[in-house]
Order: C-alpha cells, then sequence, then structure tokens
C-alpha cells in the first residue's frame, strides 16, 4: 500500500480508503470480513461522513481493527 503523510498533523494515510455509505447495508459479519481485509491490505483510512448508522459502524469498525492487531 502506498501512503501520504497529511500536511498538518503528520499522520500517514493510505491513498486507499474504505467509504462506508453502503457498506452499512450489509450485516455485521460482512461489515467485519470487509473491514478486517482492507486493515490486512493496508488501509487506514475509513470514510464514514455519509454513514447515517454511524454509531453503529463506528463501534464495528474499532471492534473489527482492535481483533486485526491482536
Amino acid at each position: 500500500m502506498e501512503y501520504r503523510r497529511l500536511p498538518r498533523g503528520g499522520e500517514m494515510i493510505s491513498i486507499l480508503g474504505l467509504g462506508t455509505s453502503s457498506i452499512q447495508q450489509a450485516s455485521e459479519k460482512e461489515i467485519e470480513e470487509t473491514i478486517r481485509l482492507a486493515v490486512e491490505n493496508g488501509i487506514n483510512y475509513f470514510d464514514m461522513a455519509s454513514a447515517r448508522a454511524k454509531q453503529k459502524l463506528g463501534i464495528i469498525l474499532h471492534v473489527t481493527i482492535m481483533k486485526s492487531w491482536k
């Protein structure tokens, strides 16, 4: 994965991101699998700006990433 440095904070962000506007229609298992695959492939940018169920997706995103780091 290729990364770019953010100008203000200096964080390294993947050049590809995962948008979540349509993922919320999937089952929790499918969402977890999609996030897990994204993380395993170096994606560290998740766009949740247009997600209607931000709280639910945020929790799933957090739990899945924590599982991936174990």
